[in-house]
Formats: structure tokens, sequence, C-alpha cells
């Protein structure tokens, strides 16, 4: 079974090579979301670019997201693929209608110069562009009808996703929830043994 790796926004698929090493029985396969660093200025967009990687797999898969990424995989609960065994979300969101972290988010990407998003590779207009087109994103729904393992982890100083990926965890009738103490938003690059090791628990599970 293949573990396909989703990164966040500011990262690239090598941001998953440390998670990746500790993994060296599996078959990973690490996508990169903004392929010659350009970012989509839709969501839409995005999601049809990795559906198109997920359609063409031959064998059963597993997605492992951390934040865009997390809720990118989510995002895929409500397709027809037969494939997909099951989800590991790492601070991801599942609802952003009526957040209010999500709008402030928004409202401080409007206010930031375009400089500061240039250093770290990101365009302002093509971000705000992004963020505006997930405004009305809510999975609870398809949350609720998901038959299949859902894994979520969040990092125990990662306040702002605790709650959310306790409640997708809750909201999946397969969910689980972990902590990682200390652990912070960027679990995939500066806690890579830990979640390594809660995928292969995951894995395991699965094979059984």
């Amino acid at each position: 079974m293949k573990l396909i790796f989703l990164h966040g926004l500011g990262q690239r698929k090598d941001s998953w090579d440390k998670v990746i090493a500790e993994l060296p029985e599996q078959d990973c396969l690490a996508l990169d979301l903004f392929p010659n660093g350009q970012m989509p200025d839709n969501f839409d967009l995005l999601r049809q670019q990795v559906l198109a990687v997920l359609n063409v797999q031959t064998e059963s898969f597993v997605l492992v997201g951390l934040s865009l990424g997390g809720m990118l995989a989510l995002s895929f609960i409500n397709e027809k693929l037969p494939l997909l065994k099951g989800l590991i979300i790492s601070a991801g969101q599942y609802k952003l209608m009526g957040n209010l972290s999500y709008r402030l988010q928004g409202l401080a990407f409007k206010c930031l110069p375009a400089s500061f998003f240039k250093k770290q590779g990101l365009d302002k207009a093509t971000l705000i562009s992004f963020y505006q087109s997930i405004s009305d994103l809510d999975m609870t729904a398809a949350l609720k009808d998901f038959q299949k393992p859902v894994l979520t982890i969040c990092g125990e100083k990662d306040k702002i996703n605790l709650k959310t990926s306790r409640t997708i965890a809750q909201l999946a009738p397969q969910g689980e929830f972990r902590i990682v103490p200390e652990g912070n938003h960027t679990l995939n690059k500066d806690f890579p043994v830990v979640l390594s090791q809660e995928v292969q628990a995951f894995m395991a599970l699965l094979n059984q």
C-alpha cells in the first residue's frame, strides 16, 4: 500500500524527506503541489491537479497531509476513489466557513507587504485569491459519512489547530486523534520520527 504525501503552504515535497527516511519499508510518493514554485490562484485547480495523480494510481494508497495538504486530503473524501484506504491529517482544517482564525489570517495577508510573501516564494495576489477560493469550505457532512480510517495528529503547541484536529477525529466514524507532546505546526520537518511512528502504526492497523 502506497503513502502519498501532501505538503503545507510554504513547503515543498522535500519537506517530507525526513519522515520518508524513517519509513524504508513503505512505498512513498511525495507530491509537489506547486511545480516550479507556482501556486494556483484557486483551490479547485489545485484539487484537480492532485486528483489527476490519484486517478492514475494502480495500488491502494493512504493520503498523508499537513496543514494545507491536510485540508486538500480531506477534500477528496467525496470523490470516487476506491483505492483510497485512509487519511492521516496533521494540523488540517475541515471547515473555513465562519472560521474566525481563517478570517483573521486573510485580513493579515491583505495588510502585509508583497515583499513579505516574496521572501517565502509566494505571490501576495495569488495567495489572497487562493484563500478567497476556500472561504466556503465545509467538510462536516462528508466526514460524518466517510467510512474509512482517519488519523488526525497535532502538535501540543499548535494551539490554533488542536481543537479542529480533535473535532475531525470525532466527526469521522473511524477517527482517531493523537497529540505530539511539545510538537509545533510543522511536524514533518521538526518531529519526523514521532510522525513516522504514528504513520507506521496506522499502516499496521490497515494491513491487519
